[in-house]
């Protein structure tokens, strides 16, 4: 599901949150956004990291799919959060995952404390 129809609403408040795919628009985040009303944070939106129909073709651009979420006050969920294991440097696996989390976490106003983070 990339956006939460209407049809679902009573199954949405029947439950703790929906999960929504990850081929989703400016239009599908705004649709469901005004549907969630209050419960906005308890639709979980998609971002494939391997980029898979998301803004910003995934990997270390996949912050630019977080932003259009953050926009729109939805909660966002991970998937194939392996990327950095599975398509990188697997001698450089903690640097480069650290360097994934630190550009996800851009968007939020949260200090960050990751010991074996460099300059990028």
């Amino acid at each position: 599901m990339f956006s939460m129809p209407l049809c679902h609403s009573m199954f949405f408040t029947a439950c703790d949150g929906i999960f929504l795919n990850y081929t989703w628009s400016d239009l599908t985040l705004a649709n469901s956004s005004h549907k969630a009303g209050t419960r906005r944070y308890d639709v979980f939106v998609g971002i494939d990291v391997f980029g898979r129909g998301c803004p910003g073709g995934g990997g270390f651009n996949s912050k630019e799919a977080l932003a259009k979420i953050k926009h729109h006050n939805l909660s966002a969920a991970l998937f194939a959060s392996g990327w950095v294991f599975e398509t990188q440097d697997k001698e450089k696996f903690t640097e480069l995952q650290d360097k994934s989390m630190f550009l996800l976490c851009l968007n939020f106003d949260i200090e960050l404390n990751i010991m074996s983070l460099k300059v990028f």
